[in-house]
């Protein structure tokens, strides 16, 4: 065989078999996903990378080649569905004969995480934890409270107040 990689001396069938042959199409029909399983075996690919409607066929049509994964991505495309939701489909697909589990992240969420995590540790960091900073998201909640400062508050309008 002819080499493809000269450094490492990698030829085609060595290359083939880091590569998620992969189709995540909505609209893949069964004989997209045959054929994605048929080119797999001929060409020694690692994986086949699918949405979790093919894990059983595909599972079944590589069952005599168990050196392909079958990799399905768990709640693709978005990544909207929460850790329970996640779970689920993770053991459906495991249990229908997915090999790999590629768990989709809700980007706009972690983002969103992320963010807030940074603003706090700027905050922080900045001096100003002693102000009240509250930032919540789902989940996620940050307070900084020092109980002299909320007393102090509370006196400030209890006093304004008389």
């Amino acid at each position: 065989m002819k080499k493809i990689d000269t450094e490492r001396g990698m030829n085609k069938k060595q290359c083939a078999s880091l590569i998620d042959h992969t189709c995540l199409r909505a609209n893949a029909r069964k004989k997209d996903i045959e054929q994605l399983c048929h080119e797999a075996i001929k060409y020694g690919f690692r994986a086949v990378c699918i949405n979790q409607t093919w894990v059983l066929l595909c599972a079944k049509l590589l069952k005599k080649h168990p050196h392909i994964l079958v990799a399905c991505v768990v709640d693709f495309p978005l990544g909207a569905g929460d850790i329970g939701q996640k779970k689920a489909l993770a053991i459906l697909a495991k249990n229908a004969g997915a090999t790999e589990l590629d768990v989709v992240m809700n980007i706009a969420k972690e983002k969103k995480l992320f963010l807030i995590e940074q603003i706090s540790t700027m905050v922080f960091k900045s001096g100003l934890e002693k102000d009240i900073l509250h930032v919540a998201e789902e989940q996620v909640e940050y307070k900084r409270i020092k109980q002299e400062e909320t007393e102090k508050l509370k006196n400030a309008k209890s006093k304004k107040l008389k």
